[in-house]
């Protein structure tokens, strides 16, 4: 069994190089674009698009990582607010090109919360990506959080019509 673990973590290893250096390259040829098509409003929004994606591509070869290597990311004491407020700029021209709204009722000394940055910044990411498709003629995406004793709730919700009762 540690043998197929070993296998497994060189693999990822492996992938993440090779997926790496290609996204790196492509990130680069985005700087040097960027400022040619600064005045084309669309194409520039393509560039945006382009980097969000590098961005989730990103995020995933660290998760690759993270599951053969786990004690590169140890849980660590921080805050909602400043988890979501990364994502939610990370992604704020794909908010406003699908004009959704965001309302943070996050309060500024809702406490700390003992977790991964990175896990946590994936799981906001995907949920608003999720939220951003459940809204394709724009909408609200709220986010709410409170604390009691030990736990800190947060709820994050959007106003799209939501799953069917027979999903």
């Amino acid at each position: 069994m540690a043998e197929k673990l070993a296998a497994l973590g060189q693999m990822a290893a492996t992938i993440a190089h090779e997926v790496r250096n290609p996204a790196g390259i492509i990130r680069n040829y985005l700087t040097l674009i960027r400022p040619v098509l600064h005045e084309h409003r669309t194409e520039s929004a393509y560039l945006d698009v382009i980097s969000e994606e590098l961005g989730r591509i990103e995020l995933f070869v660290q998760s690759l990582l993270g599951a053969f290597h786990p004690n590169q990311s140890m849980p660590t004491a921080i805050t909602l607010r400043t988890q979501i407020d990364a994502v939610v700029g990370f992604l704020r021209p794909r908010l406003e090109q699908h004009q959704v709204t965001v309302v943070s009722q996050l309060d500024v000394s809702t406490a700390a919360v003992l977790a991964e940055p990175e896990a946590l910044r994936q799981v906001l990411l995907n949920l608003i990506l999720n939220a951003i498709d459940a809204m394709p003629n724009g909408g609200i995406l709220s986010f709410t959080a409170s604390d009691d004793l030990d736990r800190v709730h947060l709820s994050i919700a959007d106003t799209g019509p939501g799953i069917l009762p027979e999903v």
